[in-house]
């Protein structure tokens, strides 16, 4: 039998896991408004191997939240208030062809790092179930769980750990 030698556990693993434990925990602390899923896929996004690319992913993904928001808001306001009587094959149509704009968005900008996070915002906002009858405070709760998933992931980023578990 052939001895391999297993995958190194590197700091971004660690990290990935730290950020989603302190998401779930902001979460808790805004139980009834906050979406746990929200905060942590937002942070594990944006958790970066190096120092040098924390600056220009942070920036990229704070752009792909503001677009993907925007985009996600016209769409999930369109859905409540013009199509809610609409059938759903109806609402998906419309919820799968305006992901074009997101993305075609931030080709003009020239901001193509900041599709995945684009897209992802504009599908939590788009794809959650109302939290609560106010459909702008929904809004408003769903953009602050993914900035918030972001500021998280930056401030970790940001940490050192420890030599011995770099090592091991």
């Amino acid at each position: 039998m052939e001895n391999k030698k297993l995958p190194h556990l590197g700091m971004r693993t660690v990290k990935t896991a730290l950020v989603v434990f302190i998401s779930l925990l902001v979460s808790a602390i805004r139980a009834g408004i906050s979406q746990p899923f929200d905060i942590a896929f937002a942070a594990v996004l944006c958790i970066q191997p190096t120092m040098d690319s924390l600056k220009t992913a942070g920036k990229n993904r704070m752009i792909g939240t503001m677009i993907g928001g925007l985009w996600g808001s016209i769409i999930f306001l369109t859905n409540v208030y013009l199509l809610s009587n609409a059938h759903f094959i109806f609402r998906y149509i419309l919820i799968s062809v305006a992901v074009i704009p997101v993305i075609y968005s931030l080709l003009l900008l020239k901001k193509t790092d900041s599709i995945p996070i684009a897209c992802a915002t504009y599908l939590i906002i788009t794809l959650s179930r109302p939290t609560t009858s106010d459909p702008f405070l929904f809004l408003c709760n769903r953009l602050l769980d993914t900035f918030t998933g972001i500021l998280i992931a930056y401030i970790i980023n940001r940490i050192y750990l420890p030599k011995e578990i770099k090592e091991k």
